[in-house]
């Protein structure tokens, strides 16, 4: 008989691993950005940093 735990872990590894998979295409549109626009505003630079987070 499955416990409530054991029904849940499904789930909850599949959401862990799409949000890895999301966190990480944040992470290469950070690098993209500042690779491509390094002459913009710090303003703008730490907007983007905050929002990468």
């Amino acid at each position: 008989m499955e416990t409530p735990l054991t029904s849940s872990l499904g789930p909850i590894l599949v959401s862990l691993v799409l949000s890895g998979v999301l966190y990480g295409y944040a992470l290469v549109q950070t690098y993209v950005y500042f690779a491509l626009f390094p002459k913009d505003s710090w303003k703008l630079k730490t907007l983007v940093c905050y929002s990468c987070t």
